[in-house]
């Protein structure tokens, strides 16, 4: 039986025996990017190698007949299978994404608007739980919607007289000066706020 409290008391400490073969497979995630930093061993593909990685802290955590196909880490799994320069794209990007939509949040007076904190708190929970988690397909699609939505606004905020209606923020960059706390029909519809 489980419970919340125990489960998460037992995420942080690593001494944990439920935390042995999480720790082991990343021991050998860590061994597969060395001998294929470049490429990766492919997409799906890990579970097929992983019998010449299989070490005794695996087998004794897990049992002789314990396999993985998945490393328990996005970072790492990413780096087993698609190469570290895959990896590092693709977590560049999500930076990068989230940087250039902070700053648009900033500069528009969004930061303070009731999506914006969800949007973000989305975002940076679901790329802490990855580092210690396997991508569930659903909860992973949530992560693009979200930072899709943080480039939709901030293309929204960078077309002169554009209003992002239903968060509150109306933006009109030749004006010099954020538009806050007005409202206009149709989101992303041009034209002059007056």
């Amino acid at each position: 039986r489980h419970s919340l409290g125990k489960d998460a008391q037992t995420i942080v400490d690593i001494q944990s025996p439920r935390n042995a073969g999480r720790l082991a497979l990343w021991s050998i995630a860590v061994d597969m990017i060395k001998d294929h930093p470049w490429l990766g061993l492919g997409l799906d593909q890990m579970g097929e190698a992983f019998p010449g990685y299989r070490t005794t802290e695996f087998t004794s955590a897990e049992g002789a007949d314990g396999v993985a196909d998945r490393v328990h880490s996005d970072p790492l799994h990413l780096a087993v299978v698609a190469g570290i320069p895959a990896a590092i794209v693709f977590y560049a990007m999500v930076i990068v994404v989230l940087i250039r939509a902070c700053s648009m949040a900033r500069r528009v007076g969004m930061m303070n608007t009731p999506m914006w904190v969800p949007v973000l708190c989305g975002v940076a929970g679901y790329l802490l739980q990855s580092v210690v988690s396997i991508a569930v397909p659903g909860v992973h699609t949530l992560l693009f919607v979200l930072l899709g939505a943080l480039v939709a606004a901030r293309s929204m905020a960078d077309a002169p007289g554009t209003a992002i209606e239903g968060i509150g923020v109306s933006a009109d960059p030749a004006q010099g000066e954020p538009l806050t706390g007005r409202s206009v029909a149709g989101v992303g519809t041009p034209g002059r706020i007056e």
